[in-house]
């Protein structure tokens, strides 16, 4: 496989974490937005397992996102689309030029020579984003990375291992810290997909056009609420945006 191809394998495991997380939000808020109706008829318990099965894969998927490198097995993950970039600049052609000098010059701080090569403009890119991940490890107070160091804490201490620790001794994580942490993500993968596979994510405006695809789970599911006659309940749906993960 070419640089460009092993690229594309990478971007589209990103792309499809980032779906599922969406698809297990809207899905979550939707269930959320029939609560009263739902617990009426006595479908909570079955419905109550579902969100409890949607808050661990939407976890999951923002989990392994942002997971380390290891020097075990190679990870599907930001940080080492970073690293690939890095290591393979030199063989990376820039296919939306003009794009992507466009976005750069629209970050803050960047400097660019007067006629860059694709190379330089690649370490434009790989900088912007190594500086702005978010890093659990970090004992800084910025919102990416408490947001993550939540997430990660919630993952590794109820659901990949049963530890027994009390909910409350863990850190808040909220749904709005977790859209904050995907929609970094997004920018990522449409940056390095405008720029390297001619593959645009984002319309000019800023619309994630992926996150259109997911929210039809949520509203198949609401069609299917409304043929079995379970109304809305009367609270907004954003409400359930920020709850904390249930357990």
């Amino acid at each position: 496989m070419t640089p460009t191809e092993h690229l594309k394998e990478h971007v589209d495991a990103l792309v499809a974490e980032i779906v599922r997380a969406d698809q297990s939000f809207y899905v979550l808020r939707t269930i959320a937005a029939h609560t009263d109706a739902l617990n009426a008829k006595n479908y909570g318990e079955v419905f109550q397992l579902l969100q409890a099965v949607l808050q661990d894969r939407a976890v999951l998927a923002v989990g392994k996102l942002f997971d380390k490198e290891s020097n075990r097995y190679p990870t599907q993950s930001v940080a080492f689309l970073l690293t690939f970039l890095k290591r393979n600049r030199d063989a990376l052609r820039i296919t939306q030029r003009s794009l992507l000098l466009r976005e750069i010059l629209a970050w803050n701080g960047v400097g660019l020579p007067d006629e860059p090569q694709d190379c330089e403009l690649t370490d434009c890119i790989v900088a912007h984003y190594s500086d702005s991940r978010p890093n659990a490890d970090l004992n800084t107070l910025a919102e990416l990375d408490v947001a993550l160091h939540a997430l990660k804490t919630h993952r590794d201490k109820r659901i990949a291992h049963a530890e027994n620790i009390s909910p409350a001794q863990l850190p808040s994580a909220k749904w709005t810290d977790t859209r904050r942490l995907l929609d970094w993500a997004r920018r990522l993968v449409s940056t390095v997909g405008m720029a390297y596979l001619g593959t645009f994510y984002t319309t000019p405006d800023g619309r994630y056009l992926l996150e259109d695809d997911a929210r039809r789970a949520g509203v198949a599911l609401s069609r299917l609420f409304k043929a079995a006659g379970i109304g809305k309940t009367e609270t907004q749906e954003a409400e359930h945006g920020a709850a904390r993960y249930a357990r």
